[in-house]
């Protein structure tokens, strides 16, 4: 993807997600931000990794279903490799 056509989608993101936290933050919760680019389901179990948050909010749309049985959902891979945390 051309870098401008990057910025543009990255910006739209980050406002997107901007919202999303100022609602949640509104009703009580703290939020943490942490854009990546790369395979999401990985890029979130680093994140999950390293902070170690109490929740993580994932969407569960996206893909239909052969894409979904042929690559899998993120969803899906987070609540698999979840199964391998110690949880206190």
């Amino acid at each position: 993807m051309p870098l401008l056509r990057y910025i543009v989608v990255m910006e739209a993101g980050e406002k997107l997600l901007a919202q999303d936290a100022d609602k949640l933050e509104k009703v009580g919760y703290r939020v943490g931000q942490f854009p990546r680019v790369g395979p999401a389901a990985e890029e979130t179990m680093k994140v999950v990794n390293c902070e170690q948050p109490d929740m993580t909010i994932t969407g569960a749309k996206g893909r239909g279903a052969g894409a979904r049985f042929l690559q899998g959902s993120v969803s899906i891979k987070l609540v698999q490799q979840s199964a391998y945390f110690s949880w206190p």
